[in-house]
């Protein structure tokens, strides 16, 4: 008998915890395989999602869809949570509900496109140095204001800043 297992747990971890059973452990450890999930292979994208459009358009019998450059572009900076099986669900949806040949922006399921997923694009890529920007001119006011009102509540109130911003640090510096 031969079992083939997937995981997502380190199971080396989980057995020195004693959460998992060494022996089952070495019984399944005979051959490891390490397959990268799709966010590590971002230029496999493409070819996935062009292989799982031929696929959807031969299984429902329907004219092969294109992409558009600027539909690659959002699905190469998805993150993918659900892997290869939600790129190909995805394309199988495209190859049903895309009103055109070729498959544009507008095209792509909303919950897709507006998924967290899209987080890690450029321009939010340094998202700390950002708010690190925007803090430092903001918290010497409530800094200096802390010193003649010990209050944090009352020193936010006065700079009219939103209650809970950063006051652990206030008194700091």
């Amino acid at each position: 008998m031969r079992i083939i297992a997937a995981t997502h747990q380190d199971l080396e971890s989980l057995v020195h915890a004693g959460d998992f059973r060494e022996d089952l452990f070495h019984r399944l450890n005979v051959i490891r395989v390490h397959i990268p999930s799709l966010r590590e292979r971002k230029q496999d994208i493409e070819k996935l999602a062009l292989h799982f459009l031929n696929l959807a358009a031969e299984e429902l019998g329907v004219e092969v869809k294109t992409l558009s450059q600027d539909a690659i572009d959002i699905l190469t900076r998805l993150s993918w949570p659900g892997n290869v099986r939600q790129l190909e669900n995805t394309c199988r949806w495209l190859t049903v509900m895309a009103s055109g040949s070729e498959i544009l922006p507008s095209d792509l399921p909303q919950e897709l496109v507006e998924e967290k997923s899209l987080a890690n694009t450029s321009e939010n890529a340094n998202w700390q140095a950002q708010l690190e920007k925007w803090h430092a001119p903001h918290s010497r006011p409530v800094r200096q204001n802390y010193s003649l009102t010990p209050s944090l509540n009352l020193s936010a109130s006065c700079l009219r800043l939103p209650e809970p911003y950063q006051w652990p640090q206030a008194g700091s510096g």
